[in-house]
C-alpha cells in the first residue's frame, strides 16, 4: 500500500525544529498514542530536524501514513518526487477511530491552525516528563515493597 503525506516541513533552522517537535506531539496525541509513545515520537523528530538544521542539508521532516503505521523521515527539499527516508515508524494504537479518509482531512485543517508557542511545547514535554518520571517512581517503590516482601517470607 503506498504511503499517504500528511504534513510535511521544511527545517531552515533551530526554530522549525521546535516546529516539527510540536507538530509531532500534537499528531501523536491526535492518534491516541500514550504518553510515553508521543515524548519519544517527538524527540526523535525532534533530533531528526536538529540534525537537518546543524547540516543545513536543505531537507524536511515528513509525516506520512502507511498501511497501519504513522512514518517520519526526510525529503530532500529540491528533489521533487524524491521518496522519504523514513526514521520512526510506529504502528497505529487501536483506538484510532477516524477512517483513513477523516483523519487526513482533519489532519489537512490542523496544519492550517497549527501555531507553535514555543514556551508552550517545552511546558507539554515538561509535564509529561514529570507524570513519568512520578509512574517511575511509583513502580520502584513497588518493586522494593515485593522485594522486601520475599526476602521477609519463609523459602518454600
Amino acid at each position: 500500500m503506498e504511503s499517504v503525506s500528511l504534513l510535511q516541513t521544511a527545517i531552515r533552522s533551530r526554530k522549525d525544529a521546535v516546529r516539527v517537535l510540536h507538530q509531532a506531539r500534537q499528531l501523536a496525541q491526535f492518534l491516541r498514542f500514550n504518553t510515553l509513545d508521543q515524548i519519544e515520537i517527538g524527540c526523535h523528530t525532534f533530533a531528526l530536524a536538529l540534525g537537518i538544521a546543524a547540516n543545513r542539508a536543505g531537507a524536511a521532516v515528513i509525516f506520512q501514513l502507511c498501511q497501519d503505521s504513522l512514518q517520519i523521515g526526510t525529503i530532500p527539499a529540491l528533489k521533487k518526487n524524491a521518496a522519504a527516508a523514513i526514521q520512526v515508524s510506529r504502528t497505529l494504537p487501536e483506538s484510532m477511530a477516524l477512517s483513513r479518509d477523516d483523519f487526513i482531512w482533519v489532519i489537512a485543517q490542523l496544519q492550517l491552525l497549527l501555531k507553535v508557542d514555543a514556551l508552550n511545547v517545552i511546558k507539554q514535554q515538561n509535564e509529561d516528563l514529570l507524570e513519568i518520571s512520578q509512574a517511575l517512581r511509583d513502580c520502584q517503590r513497588e518493586l522494593h515493597e515485593l522485594r522486601d516482601t520475599a526476602a521477609k517470607s519463609p523459602a518454600a
